[in-house]
């Protein structure tokens, strides 16, 4: 009562027990919310009272507020969700375009190779590996997106996915490149190659990662 008097205002607070003589929680809010802004309008009293009423500037104020408020204690709110659902959504389209991103460049790198562009073939390599990196950095996950690849059409695209994924699904990049490998040409050759590090223990593309 003494804060609405000191700002002229007495009948604000007579209007907080329009719904019964006690306080009720929605009352309690608006008291609190008026305290915490109110002394940041009165160096702007004079200036507002010119052109609007300070009193419904303030309780526009604190009805805001409060909503945004009531926002953040509800986290679980249908816009929230939908939100998650929007991230998780757009998390697999990246995994998606970082799968497409490794196919194209490895095609283009071979392509390249054999137009004898050993420039270009070499900066396909280089965005190839980056596109897997951006693949570790999902985890298993993205490991696991690659997979995709062991029935791509192209056998160089193939056996460039089942090399990579070596440690990971073992048995299966091994079975494609064993098929690949039985074959002629550049991508054959790779696969001998590949199989020929792993079982050396010289293989590194794809070292398990060190949780300490």
């Amino acid at each position: 009562m003494r804060y609405c008097e000191q700002r002229g205002t007495a009948g604000d607070c007579f209007a907080l027990l329009e719904d019964g003589p006690y306080l009720q929680d929605d009352d309690k809010r608006s008291i609190a919310m008026a305290l915490a802004v109110g002394p940041a309008l009165e160096g702007v009293d004079a200036e507002v009272r010119a052109m609007l009423d300070p009193t419904r500037v303030l309780s526009t104020v604190s009805i805001a507020l409060t909503a945004y408020m009531a926002l953040l204690a509800a986290p679980d709110t249908e816009s929230h969700r939908k939100h998650r659902e929007w991230s998780l959504a757009r998390a697999k389209m990246s995994l998606g375009e970082l799968v497409d991103a490794f196919a194209h460049h490895t095609a283009a790198q071979t392509d390249a190779i054999f137009r004898g562009d050993a420039k270009t073939g070499n900066k396909h390599a280089d965005k190839r590996i980056a596109a897997f990196k951006k693949l570790r950095a999902h985890g298993d996950a993205g490991r696991d997106a690659l997979t995709v690849l062991f029935s791509h059409p192209r056998m160089d695209v193939r056996a460039m996915a089942a090399t990579y994924l070596l440690r990971h699904r073992t048995a299966e990049a091994k079975a494609v490149l064993i098929d690949i490998s039985k074959g002629e040409g550049l991508a054959a050759f790779g696969a001998s190659e590949a199989l020929k590090r792993w079982e050396e223990g010289t293989w590194a593309l794809d070292p398990e990662e060190n949780d300490h």
